[in-house]
């Protein structure tokens, strides 16, 4: 799997710290993942326990994208995160956050936001009340958004918009370091693995995607 990145799209990136591409995903990939998403209880780091989802989870062309727009590699996997639409909001869905908040691993270099459902967007790229913060819903099912990691993201639409699926995965570098993270709710989740926070990841339980030249 190849996406050819061109100079308008790293222009993009740079300009607004977030570009969306079309058709990352095949609709039998949308299928597989919706399926996965919504029978399996795991909404974090699931491609450890799931083959299926460890396929295209940890595909090396989603990491070339990262690499075209940050110029950063190697590139290791940092975590996933699936969403969904709620009707009870935690703490989460109520404030604006960077991937920098909502992540439990220093040295994270970009997110990928896959859309897997289709659905009314009634919401622009941007909110209303924070022209700053991305909304990161993109215009149809298969597609993906590349966003930075400090870019403000509003997670409001989860509640207003009904019937979202969504997948998010956390690309790092290779020197990234686990640390604890107050707003992010899986932060103990990797002492699961043998880490405590200060610890430099593993290749083992974090694997290069895409390594140097």
């Amino acid at each position: 799997m190849h996406f050819a990145i061109e100079r308008q799209h790293l222009e993009f990136f740079h300009r607004n710290k977030y570009i969306e591409f079309e058709n990352l995903l095949t609709q039998k990939e949308v299928n597989i993942l919706t399926q996965e998403l919504t029978t399996n209880g795991c909404t974090y780091d699931i491609w450890r326990n799931n083959p299926v989802m460890k396929n295209i989870i940890l595909c090396p062309g989603f990491a070339e994208i990262a690499f075209s727009l940050t110029k950063v590699r190697p590139i290791r996997i940092a975590f996933d995160q699936s969403f969904f639409s709620t009707k009870n909001p935690i703490p989460f869905f109520q404030q604006t956050l960077s991937l920098y908040d909502i992540s439990s691993i220093q040295g994270i270099i970009c997110g990928c936001m896959l859309h897997l459902s289709p659905s009314f967007i009634t919401q622009p790229s941007h909110t209303r009340n924070n022209s700053s913060a991305l909304v990161p819903l993109t215009q149809k099912e298969g597609n993906g958004i590349f966003f930075a990691p400090s870019l403000p993201l509003s997670f409001d639409y989860l509640i207003h918009i009904p019937h979202i699926v969504q997948l998010l995965i956390v690309y790092g570098s290779d020197k990234s370091v686990y640390i604890y993270q107050k707003t992010q709710p899986q932060t103990h989740a990797l002492k699961k693995l043998g880490y405590i926070f200060g610890d430099r990841l593993k290749d083992s339980t974090h694997p290069i995607l895409l390594k140097e030249f």
